[in-house]
């Protein structure tokens, strides 16, 4: 499966716009750039394995660095451009980065790290995109290697760490892979349609949003970053650009479905995933539905350690939906366990914690070696040498197979 390679059909069909701009990357131009872009970063001596980082705002050139780098084999971290310069020295250091790339817009916080990032090839991103254009738009006699190692780690994501430095967990292709293939086969409307690119780039969520869009031929609508934080504005978008998929948490679906009452909007999508936490079904979500049968909740659940990796659908009658949903069931490939703590499988309907086992599993928290093996730990369950993710999230396996989530271990 490769991102952004979707064949004569689909090479004119909008790949990337710009909510409200009318600004459009083709599926061809993507290919193509992409196709530039692979070459550029094999002339600057990158190997399969190595990273480059990126820092800047929602912009539409950034896709085709990113597919890039998949076609190169290498392994990128997003940064929020919000973080101040030291940390993001730091993260650009700690993730082993040999390329850096930013925007005009952050082009002040860019030269204040110029300094300290000695042996970093050093990019903004109008010119790297131009410097693109000076190699060949195909590839077909030139040697590329795409992430095809379900094992090869495809990005480096960072959270805030306990010792204030933030910790880096490798993302890899098979995590997201599986995810995408089982969301293609058990959602029948995951097909052609557009997609909100709503998380911010860094975040686990987003390379779900770009994937699902532009692995299978669909658009990937973007927004500024006024309109991701105002809700009028976002539900104002989601009817213009006539959305079909949006990812987004909890607070964000409850303030949308606010806002849709304040505004009058009709614009609704025709399928809503949610994750990041838990999922409570609000008076406002319940008549939000009620008023749009046809859209269908999904409620996810999944650590940045693995992404992904269960999945409840709410497709019913929203009268009838539960208050707090359960997260369902494993997707593909996923083991979860839920354990005493001996490691022993609790009968359902008995609290325990919940472990993850599977294709999703990162190898670990970079340059942690502590840490890494206090999380992820031997699965006692699988094959030899197979390993499991302590969440610290404590659940139960109703006896229709479904599991809830009860909160965290420590609360």
């Amino acid at each position: 499966m490769h991102p952004g390679i979707n064949g004569p059909k689909y090479k004119d069909k909008p790949a990337v716009i710009m909510a409200g701009s009318g600004d459009v990357i083709t599926h061809q131009e993507l290919n193509e750039l992409s196709n530039q872009g692979a070459q550029l970063f094999r002339s600057l001596g990158l190997k399969p394995g190595d990273s480059l980082a990126f820092m800047m705002e929602n912009h539409k050139l950034f896709f085709p660095i990113a597919f890039a780098a998949y076609r190169s084999g290498l392994k990128y971290t997003a940064i929020s451009w919000r973080l101040q310069a030291s940390e993001v020295e730091y993260i650009v250091k700690d993730c082993g980065a040999k390329v850096f790339i930013t925007s005009k817009f952050l082009e002040e916080s860019a030269k204040s790290l110029a300094n300290s990032l000695e042996g970093v090839h050093k990019y903004m991103l109008d010119g790297i995109t131009d410097d693109f254009k000076s190699y060949e738009k195909e590839i077909d006699n030139m040697p590329v290697t795409p992430i095809e190692d379900e094992c090869q780690g495809a990005a480096m994501l960072y959270s805030s760490g306990t010792t204030g430095k933030p910790k880096g967990v490798g993302f890899l292709a098979g995590s997201l892979i599986n995810l995408i293939k089982w969301k293609l086969g058990e959602l029948p409307k995951s097909g052609l349609c557009k997609v909100l690119q709503y998380s911010p780039i860094g975040f686990d969520a987003s390379a779900q949003e770009i994937v699902t869009a532009l692995s299978s031929g669909s658009t990937l609508a973007l927004i500024d970053e006024e309109s991701r934080r105002d809700s009028i504005k976002l539900i104002e978008n989601i009817e213009t650009e006539q959305i079909d998929h949006l990812f987004a948490p909890f607070v964000v679906l409850m303030n949308l479905s606010e806002s849709r009452d304040i505004v009058h909007q009709s614009g609704w999508p025709k399928e809503i995933f949610t994750s990041g936490e838990q999922l409570k079904i609000t008076p406002g979500i319940r008549s939000a539905f009620l008023e749009n049968p046809g859209t269908c909740l999904h409620n996810l659940y999944g650590p940045t350690e693995t992404h992904v990796v269960s999945a409840y659908s709410l497709s019913e009658d929203p009268n009838n939906w539960q208050e707090f949903p359960p997260i369902g069931s494993p997707i593909w490939n996923t083991q979860l366990y839920i354990l005493d703590p001996t490691l022993t499988p609790v009968p359902d309907g008995i609290a325990g914690e919940l472990y993850i086992a599977g294709v999703g599993l990162a190898r670990g928290y970079l340059g942690r070696p502590g840490l890494t093996s206090e999380r992820f730990i031997a699965c006692p369950f699988g094959v030899d040498g197979s390993r499991m993710y302590r969440t610290g999230d404590l659940a139960r396996r109703r006896h229709d197979g479904e599991i809830e989530y009860l909160g965290r271990i420590d609360d």
